[in-house]
């Protein structure tokens, strides 16, 4: 965005990019979406298993652009989630009789609404997701609801629906080990409804 002059200081460049965004969004009547990338801080414990999360404070430019801003949104990897996931995933594949070292690569993300300003009271704040990391596809699994404290029937029901949909598979015990030219031949020989990037970017999973 051309800025009306050079700053020096990247506080008050910021501040008026903020600004002008919010100006462009009213005067067009559209939301405009404006990305910050974490800190160092932020990505390090977004990265680090525990309860701690990235907020609104680990964005880079976060002070300037909190008050110009109608909703804040942010991204972090829900640990407990993506671990009793990848548990769960390993148990499914020894009772399948599947290799359970090479497991699919997803990560359940949650999306953090903290800011909301035309918000009804008592709507849901966490919103969460697939992150299928090898295909570097999300897929919107619904709102993270606050009874969902019996995480081992949820991830359950989950694994069911990506398999009957044919969103995961696994992978033969006797093929591992044969390379990655191996693994590229059995992807291309894959059943289309596994392949088809439409049908997860449209499909909404629920549990």
């Amino acid at each position: 965005m051309p800025l009306a002059r050079n700053y020096d200081n990247e506080k008050f460049k910021v501040e008026e990019i903020s600004t002008s965004l919010k100006q462009l969004a009213i005067e067009l009547n559209c939301p405009i979406i404006a990305i910050s990338s974490l800190s160092k801080e932020g990505c390090i414990i977004d990265a680090t298993p525990g309860s701690e999360r990235p907020t609104m404070l680990h964005c880079k430019g976060s002070g300037d652009i909190e008050y110009d801003l109608d909703v804040a949104m942010i991204l972090g990897k829900d640990w407990g989630d993506t671990n009793e996931l990848y548990e769960q995933l390993k148990h499914k594949a020894e009772a399948m009789k599947k290799d359970s070292q090479r497991l699919p690569k997803i990560d359940i993300i949650n999306l953090y609404i903290d800011k909301n300003r035309d918000a009804p009271e008592g709507s849901m704040n966490i919103i969460q997701f697939f992150f299928f990391i090898e295909e570097n596809k999300y897929t919107e699994l619904g709102y993270k609801l606050p009874q969902d404290t019996y995480r081992f029937k949820k991830i359950e029901n989950l694994i069911t629906i990506l398999l009957e949909r044919g969103f995961i598979q696994f992978h033969d015990i006797e093929d591992r080990g044969r390379g990655t030219q191996f693994d590229e031949a059995v992807a291309r020989q894959a059943p289309a409804a596994a392949n088809t990037d439409t049908q997860k970017a449209k499909i909404r999973l629920k549990y």
